[in-house]
């Protein structure tokens, strides 16, 4: 059975490419919060700050041998071979076990928990005493977005606009030339979409099945076990799409819907900051995955509405 090859770009099907962008946007984050490995040792960039290797040297002793390769056999990544060998002490080893673990909120918010205990009978504690205990722990850290109003600011004088001069023109002529620059608009960002995707996209099956996936391994990143081949392949392919878009013309009439696109676009970039610890942590991929989550439905009602009603506005012309 064939699939259905695109050949007509619906608000549906945008949908699908703006939340695939979304998932670069967190695979992204997830690369450069876990799973980034500068000089690709073997060893991430958080491990290496625990071994104090040098992140942007695959072999800082220069004895021929990774700092990765070293580590996993016992090795001293900082001493040259021979006579490097780890024999008995493994607090290197250790310490960088327990950097993979991550321990920043997690254990504050925990030490934090067990100094209530003691501070209160156990008898005399509430449920509201234990949602303060969680609002002063991490409130802050969890504000999430509930409207576009909440995101980053997007300047409209950077968007490149394509002026619409159609005023002369009758109503039905002036709907099919905004209809004309609206379909080139949205063939733009598929493009720019496929053209950094990291599997071949000709269908809109295709489109689907690579969502469903991305959604699925997302869900690793709330165990103690992500997928880090599948976000480093992912996460790598963000900034050229990112660049792609942001240098699309725009229709004159969609200028307005085209900047809270991109409001949605950093709000998502944005899930990397730089306050939170190592997504190893478990507190802090709760935070990220609970802010994305609230993103996620920021956008859903941004194409609900403010796309799905300037696409109305051509069902005159079908």
């Amino acid at each position: 059975m064939k699939q259905k090859p695109i050949k007509k770009l619906s608000i549906g099907f945008l949908s699908l490419v703006a939340f695939a962008f979304a998932a670069l946007v967190v695979a992204n984050t997830a690369n450069k919060l876990v799973f980034s490995d500068l000089d690709q040792d073997g060893l991430s960039d958080e491990e290496e700050k625990v071994y104090g290797t040098d992140p942007s040297k695959k072999d800082t002793d220069r004895d021929g041998y990774s700092d990765g390769t070293e580590v996993k056999s016992g090795y001293d990544p900082l001493k040259p071979a021979p006579g490097d060998k780890l024999v008995g002490d493994k607090s290197l080893v250790a310490a960088g076990a327990s950097a993979a673990q991550g321990t920043g909120l997690t254990q504050k918010f925990t030490e934090d928990f067990q100094q209530l205990l003691t501070t209160k009978d156990k008898q005399s504690l509430t449920v509201e005493d234990l949602d303060d205990f969680v609002n002063e722990s991490l409130g802050e850290k969890m504000t999430g977005v509930s409207s576009i109003n909440d995101l980053p600011q997007v300047d409209r004088a950077s968007v490149k606009i394509k002026k619409q001069d159609y005023a002369s023109l009758g109503d039905e002529e002036r709907l099919r030339r905004e209809k004309g620059d609206y379909d080139e608009y949205l063939t733009g960002m598929f493009y720019a979409f496929i053209n950094n995707a990291p599997q071949q996209i000709t269908s809109e099956k295709d489109l689907e099945n690579f969502y469903e996936n991305f959604e699925n391994q997302l869900v690793t990143l709330s165990t103690a076990s992500p997928n880090a081949q599948y976000f480093r392949q992912l996460g790598s392919k963000t900034e050229g799409f990112i660049g792609e878009v942001q240098g699309l013309e725009v229709p004159e009439s969609i200028a307005d819907i085209h900047v809270k696109f991109l409001r949605i676009l950093k709000g998502f970039v944005a899930l990397q900051d730089p306050s939170l610890p190592s997504i190893e942590d478990p507190i802090t991929r709760f935070i990220i995955l609970s802010k994305a989550s609230k993103l996620k439905d920021v956008a859903a009602d941004f194409f609900n509405t403010d796309v799905a009603n300037y696409h109305q506005r051509f069902d005159s012309l079908r």
